[in-house]
C-alpha cells in the first residue's frame, strides 16, 4: 500500500507564489480533477480557502 503525504507549509507556499504572480488569490482557480489526482480534494480545498482562494473547479458533476 503506497501513502502519499501533503506538506501543507509547501502547498500553500506554492498557492502563495502562484497568486503573487497573478496579483491575488481571488484570481486563483483551484482545480481538482479526480480527487486532486488522488490526493484528496476534500483536504486541500479547505486548505485553499483559508488562504483566500475563492474558486475550484472539477472534472466533472460527480466530482462536485
Amino acid at each position: 500500500m503506497s501513502l502519499i503525504k501533503i506538506d501543507q507549509k509547501a502547498y500553500e507556499y506554492n498557492l502563495r507564489h502562484i497568486a503573487k504572480k497573478i496579483g491575488s488569490f481571488q484570481r486563483l482557480i483551484c482545480v481538482f480533477k479526480d480527487n486532486a489526482y488522488g490526493h484528496g480534494a476534500k483536504l486541500l480545498a479547505p486548505l485553499a480557502k483559508n488562504l483566500g482562494v475563492s474558486f475550484v473547479a472539477v472534472k466533472s458533476e460527480e466530482e462536485a
